[in-house]
């Protein structure tokens, strides 16, 4: 099961209150370039912990605030990305928050987001991926089971590690949870750094007409400079800068594949 909304609804829970109290020292803390750091993850929560439970959920995932947007276009949108949650979230209204929140992360976050780059990634190189977690039988049992089975305290999948326990080795049943992430915080401050610069130039932003390119140059200075971590933030404008500039901006080539003109001869 997706387990952002776990540790969400576990800490916000217990410490939330506190969150606008602490937020003036957690954002001081100095940045780091590790994966999902401890600051970063910190100043994420204060920033949204005391936020409604929906709200909050989708604070923690969010890499552009409202503010944030409309530095980058010049524009304020009356748009709420939260709003697209909104009726599914009421769907499930009387059970429990928890699961709740990790029925919007089945709906959305899983399906649109990492079981598309899964696929993608995985059936570019001729695999298959497998992901027996999302079979119906051991999702409907997920779901049904109390809060209590899943997160207790700073422990997450309370009666999965149980289950396993007759079966791995002790120090994997133990070991944190280890994303697929990139180190782009440490690329875009060392290797990357020429390249971040590069593709999203003053020139090539005011030809696209998206984004201002002052907003786009503090957020590269700021981040290279280390006062805060904006790896997210960039990583998504370089995705988005490469592909208009491949899939809209260049005219396709001809589809040719050597070896099917052969055959067709």
């Amino acid at each position: 099961m997706p387990q952002p909304a776990a540790r969400d609804v576990n800490r916000a829970q217990r410490t939330g209150w506190a969150a606008p109290l602490l937020r003036p020292i957690v954002e001081r803390l100095p940045t780091s370039t590790a994966r999902a750091s401890f600051d970063y993850r910190a100043k994420r929560f204060v920033r949204a912990a005391h936020l409604p439970p929906l709200e909050r959920h989708h604070g923690w995932k969010e890499i552009f605030s409202e503010g944030a947007r409309a530095e980058l276009t010049g524009r304020r949108s009356g748009f709420d990305p939260v709003d697209l949650l909104r009726a599914r979230f009421a769907e499930t209204e009387g059970a429990e928050l928890l699961t709740r929140l990790q029925d919007i992360d089945l709906g959305t976050y899983l399906v649109d987001d990492l079981l598309v780059k899964t696929d993608r990634a995985s059936m570019a190189h001729s695999l298959e991926a497998r992901v027996p977690f999302l079979d119906p039988l051991v999702t409907n049992f997920a779901l049904a089971l109390p809060t209590r089975h899943m997160v207790r305290g700073l422990r997450k999948k309370v009666l999965l590690r149980k289950a396993a326990a007759p079966l791995v080795p002790k120090e994997l049943l133990r070991r944190r949870k280890r994303g697929f992430s990139i180190p782009a915080a440490a690329w875009l401050r060392g290797e990357l750094k020429s390249f971040a610069r590069e593709t999203l130039s003053a020139e090539t932003l005011r030809r696209q007409g998206f984004f201002r390119p002052e907003a786009v140059g503090r957020l590269i200075d700021d981040h290279i400079a280390g006062r805060e971590d904006l790896s997210r933030q960039l990583w998504g404008l370089l995705m988005f800068t490469l592909w208009h500039e491949r899939h809209v901006e260049q005219t396709p080539g001809p589809l040719r594949e050597p070896r099917l003109e052969a055959l067709a001869r």
